[in-house]
């Protein structure tokens, strides 16, 4: 059957209309997009926020190492400083986390729950793996 291919870790089959390399095509074109669109507000590596999302993403990351997939990407981080309560992974492995949604996952007095937001992470990175 064409364009049907089972997945190595779920052993689900998915229809799948279009060529790896296409995906990874159409994923830097939307890095460059999204990036350019958001110019102005990503914050930078040193930001404590930053590095609370980095942390997260490292160790989810790590407690999958034994997942192929995970180590043939190069995953970033990309937290943009807008109220949008949202994150995404490219299939590419870029990963974008809106101030929104650390606010969403942090209490009213501003401290984030990392379990939260791992799960929300942990979530979206499988859709660029599986």
């Amino acid at each position: 059957v064409s364009h049907v291919e089972e997945c190595p870790h779920t052993g689900r089959r998915k229809f799948v209309a279009l060529s790896q390399e296409q995906v990874l095509r159409i994923s830097e074109t939307e890095l460059e997009e999204i990036l350019e669109n958001n110019e102005t507000k990503i914050l930078e590596k040193e930001n404590p926020t930053y590095e609370k999302v980095a942390n997260i993403a490292n160790r989810i990351l790590e407690a999958n190492r034994d997942i192929p997939e995970i180590f043939g990407k190069d995953w970033t981080i990309v937290l943009i400083n807008q109220s949008t309560e949202n994150a995404f992974v490219l299939p590419s492995g870029h990963i974008f986390v809106f101030q929104g949604m650390v606010d969403f996952c942090s209490s009213q007095y501003g401290h984030l729950n990392e379990d939260q937001l791992s799960i929300i992470l942990g979530h979206e990175m499988a859709h660029a793996i599986l």
